[in-house]
């Protein structure tokens, strides 16, 4: 299962089958819908407009940074 927090609420959303890049997960908590852009570190982003390249550029920066300190 994966896992990760809404970037508007910060309630847990999970996935439970294999997540692909663009499918849409709604936050349980708040309703609002996202989209899987990034998979190792799960990561999602806002659908509507183009921060998703943000997100996965902040995920792969953080996942490198937490490679290089372990």
């Amino acid at each position: 299962m994966f896992f990760t927090h809404c970037p508007d609420c910060q309630g847990n959303i999970g996935v439970e089958e294999n997540p692909e890049i663009g499918q849409s997960v709604m936050c349980p908590d708040c309703g609002d819908v996202f989209e899987v852009v990034w998979l190792y570190p799960f990561t999602i982003g806002d659908p509507s407009n183009n921060r998703n390249t943000f997100y996965a550029q902040m995920s792969l920066k953080s996942s490198k940074l937490r490679s290089i300190n372990n």
